[in-house]
């Protein structure tokens, strides 16, 4: 069993990038980004994304981590072995995860950089009801994460989740044990 490590990265951090790098750049770890979205909304038939979310889309979600987490490959798209499982910052993942005893790492910025994170949002081509939500509830999101039981770590003005991985390599244990 991989036993990969599981990431809650706060929306900006480069959990995407993360995981489209690392499927490039061998001296990166394999990273998986597990979409929430691809869970949360009802579908049309040309699987566009619709205005209704998906009953038990946190459970459903929470279960395909479970097994990426333990078996490091969903089956579903590929058979590659992933070290890291990228996940969204969901209040409610995270909390589904710590009911069914599940161990993480939560990523996210300083509560100070709101603006810069606006920026990049802007800069992603993320919507303006994405970012409007964002805006107004930024440091509700930015508090949760905070109080999450969790190991953690802040990035800083200009840092992203790959940064982590660059230099000095992340350490497994390291995260296992909650140092950072």
């Amino acid at each position: 069993m991989s036993k990969a490590i599981i990431i809650s990265g706060f929306p900006g951090v480069g959990k995407s990038y993360l995981a489209k790098q690392s499927a490039v750049d061998s001296q990166l770890p394999p990273c998986y980004d597990c979409e929430s979205s691809d869970y949360q909304w009802k579908r049309d038939p040309l699987g566009i994304a619709g205005p209704t979310r998906v009953e038990n889309w946190v459970e459903k979600y929470v279960d395909d981590i479970i097994h990426l987490k333990d078996y490091g490959t969903n089956g579903r798209f590929d058979a590659k072995i992933y070290d890291y499982i990228l996940i969204s910052a969901h209040e409610e993942v995270r909390k589904e995860l710590q009911k069914r005893k599940v161990d993480y790492l939560v990523v996210y910025p300083a509560g100070g950089l709101r603006n810069r994170y606006m920026a990049r949002y802007l800069k992603r081509g993320s919507s303006l009801e994405f970012m409007k939500n964002m805006y107004s509830t930024w440091m509700y999101k930015i508090s949760s994460m905070a109080e999450d039981p969790m190991p953690q770590i802040i990035l800083a003005d200009g840092q992203y989740l790959i940064d982590l991985f660059t230099g000095e390599r992340f350490d497994r244990v390291k995260i296992c044990h909650g140092t950072h």
